[in-house]
């Protein structure tokens, strides 16, 4: 098989795979030929011509024989799983929050299927028990990916200490006590990118966060966790540059370390425990405790949020793994109609139940939708350099299915995926009634027959099952398909409307929907930004010349707190994402390059605040940001804007954004936003 092009599902090779497939080219920047090397040597020199592991076919598995595990929305219940606090003090809700490998059952078990190693986040306690898994089940105090729900409420903090703790432990079995978890071989990382580079072996000499020689790694795995939306101070941010490895005190990292490895990367920083702001000594605040505590003001309106692994270079290994979680934002109490709406459980037995809120509890489900390809013994496996999958794995299993009442739902969708957008249609003849987005809700409720969300975008969704109450048979099963995707992975989620009723469905979806006013204030600026198949550039020497810059490139998206600005967005090759770290925005609109003052609409789930916005190719994508949090807040410092088609961040489709305070001068800007 060396020297031959590896196929994807359905017989797709390398170079055969159309570009437009899922409206997202498998990696901007390569062409075919280069696609053919780099998946042929990954293939050879990396898995030994996948001798050892072979490609599980995916018509192999079977659809919706097991359940979807559930993720708590704001109210918990004992049929899902939400992270308890460590502690709560001064109206602060702290967590200790690690990342580590376990075993969690993906696929089916009944089809004779082993368990998946994964990487995921739980609570920093002795054990790894894996949430909805064990005898008696165990719903509390456990392992997941994606994790068990954050849940944080409008203007209280929320401190997270995340722990990489990617080591193997005495309770841990196929692994050796005290050592330090590696990447898998069928999700090796490329050591001759620009990445995190704990080893310090750079092309130009010694360092972290640079350009490594290639190679194998098989040191430890570096992790820095990005709450995706979240407001905060930059040294909460996440950003690549801030990772760490788990801690010295393990006698193998502390080897490494004698040996010249890096602990933290070049921008590592934490708050002070003390006093909540930003550690003083930064980048050397690391307490070798293999941690980093972030601070999460939560100034914001009601929305979904979720945290990911944002590490230099390697981001797509470490989410493939499974290091991602939900993070649900809600009103300041129940009763909040200000900043969020309450939350109708029904029959549930919870104080912050509140009868015509909108569906909650059992009838609330957030729902985290990737692609993934396995290998025939369960393992993860990263075909080429896009992430592309074949089996759809919903909440951490694989084509599950949902019982549910005929009555309305509420689906909090996040497209969790490494690239590709998801357009999401139901069977049947039902239809979404989209009641937000990223930023929150929109203003009015808008039917739609379709969702479609790319890598990052959320959408808040209500589903109405009841005109199935009186089905029977298969009529009562409704599919959730993707119509951007091919073969076996167009299959989603299975419904089967066969529970009944538990009682009267009270909850009700108003025609106004609380929401963060329109950006009313005149821009202060105007910044014309391009996007080309080697990265982000400015416009310096016109749009249409190819002027990408690297990550590491001195930075020229400089702002002053508290500005309100327009972006126009020049995209000359693919689809993208893009993703504003720190701020909402609105998308204004978009236009043809061609006709730039022939006006093309938002969409109608672009109505409300949005943190992440599809780039299309061939036109102008404008958007309005103010930088300031919803309650006016201004923070300073170091953030990032980026492709989020995770193989494209990691590919350096990604600038730094430094915001100064309000009226100081820009010329400084790479001092200021220094670590």
């Amino acid at each position: 098989m060396c020297g031959e092009p590896i196929t994807y599902s359905a017989g797709i090779s390398f170079e055969e795979r159309p570009l437009e497939d899922k409206n997202m080219t498998p990696q901007y920047g390569k062409t075919l030929l280069t696609h053919f090397f780099w998946g042929t040597t990954f293939a050879c020199l990396m898995l030994g011509c996948i001798a050892e592991a072979q490609q599980l076919d995916p018509t192999t598995v079977p659809t919706f024989v097991d359940p979807l595990p559930r993720v708590c929305g704001l109210i918990q219940t004992p049929n899902c799983i939400m992270l308890a606090t460590t502690a709560i003090a001064n109206n602060i809700d702290r967590y200790d929050v690690a990342a580590r490998q376990f075993q969690q059952q993906i696929l089916p078990a009944s089809a004779g299927f082993g368990k998946t190693t994964v990487w995921g986040f739980g609570p920093n306690t002795t054990g790894t028990a894996v949430c909805g898994e064990g005898s008696p089940t165990v719903m509390t105090d456990c392992f997941h990916s994606p994790a068990a729900s954050i849940k944080a409420n409008y203007h209280r903090e929320v401190r997270v200490n995340w722990i990489n703790d990617l080591l193997c432990h005495t309770w841990d079995t196929g692994c050796t006590p005290g050592a330090f978890i590696q990447y898998p071989s069928t999700v090796a990382i490329d050591t001759g990118a620009h990445w995190a580079n704990p080893p310090q072996v750079c092309d130009h000499g010694r360092g972290t966060d640079c350009t490594g020689r290639g190679g194998p790694y098989n040191g430890p795995v570096p992790l820095i966790v990005h709450v995706h939306g979240a407001s905060s101070a930059s040294e909460s941010d996440g950003i690549p540059e801030a990772w760490n490895l788990p801690t010295s005190r393990n006698p193998a990292i502390a080897q490494l370390l004698t040996a010249g490895y890096k602990a933290f990367g070049s921008d590592y920083c934490q708050i002070n425990d003390v006093t909540g702001t930003r550690a003083a000594n930064c980048p050397n605040a690391y307490n070798d405790d293999g941690a980093a505590l972030f601070s999460y003001p939560n100034t914001q309106f009601g929305s979904t949020l979720f945290f990911h692994d944002h590490t230099l270079g390697v981001t797509l290994q470490n989410v493939y793994m499974g290091l991602v979680g939900f993070y649900v934002l809600g009103g300041a109490d129940p009763n909040d109609t200000t900043h969020d709406l309450p939350s109708d459980c029904g029959t549930c037995i919870s104080s912050a139940s509140v009868t015509g809120g909108l569906p909650g509890g059992d009838y609330e489900i957030p729902l985290a939708i990737q692609e993934k390809i396995f290998t025939t013994d369960g393992s993860f496996f990263v075909l080429g350099p896009d992430g592309v999958g074949n089996i759809k794995v919903v909440n951490g299993k694989s084509w599950p299915y949902l019982q549910v009442e005929p009555r309305k739902y509420r689906f909090r969708l996040v497209d969790g995926g490494a690239s590709g957008n998801l357009q999401l249609i139901l069977s049947g003849g039902l239809k979404f009634t989209q009641i937000g987005a990223d930023g929150g809700f929109l203003p009015h409720p808008v039917l739609l027959n379709n969702i479609t969300i790319a890598p990052g975008e959320r959408a808040d969704v209500i589903v109405d099952f009841s005109p199935l109450k009186s089905c029977s048979g298969t009529v009562c099963n409704v599919i959730l398909t993707d119509g951007a995707a091919n073969g076996t992975a167009r299959r989603v989620l299975q419904f089967r409307v066969t529970k009944p009723l538990a009682g009267l469905d009270t909850s009700v979806v108003p025609p106004d929907l609380p929401h963060r006013p329109d950006l009313t204030n005149t821009a202060t600026r105007t910044r014309p930004l391009s996007l080309f198949e080697s990265g982000l550039g400015t416009c310096d020497t016109g749009c249409a010349t190819p002027s990408p810059h690297p990550w590491d490139f001195p930075v020229t998206e400089v702002v002053n707190s508290g500005d309100t600005e327009i972006w126009e967005i020049y995209d000359y090759a693919d689809n993208h994402p893009i993703h504003l770290h720190e701020v909402d925005f609105e998308v204004l609109n978009r236009s043809k390059i061609a006709t730039p003052n022939v006006l093309i609409p938002p969409s109608p789930g672009e109505l409300g605040f949005k943190d992440t916005v599809v780039a299309k190719v061939g036109q102008i994508t404008r958007i309005k940001v103010q930088f300031l949090d919803s309650d006016g807040n201004a923070r300073s410092g170091l953030f990032a804007w980026h492709c989020h088609v995770i193989p494209h961040e990691d590919d350096e489709m990604m600038r730094p954004l430094c915001v100064v305070p309000s009226g100081q001068g820009t010329a400084n800007a790479e001092n200021f936003c220094a670590p």
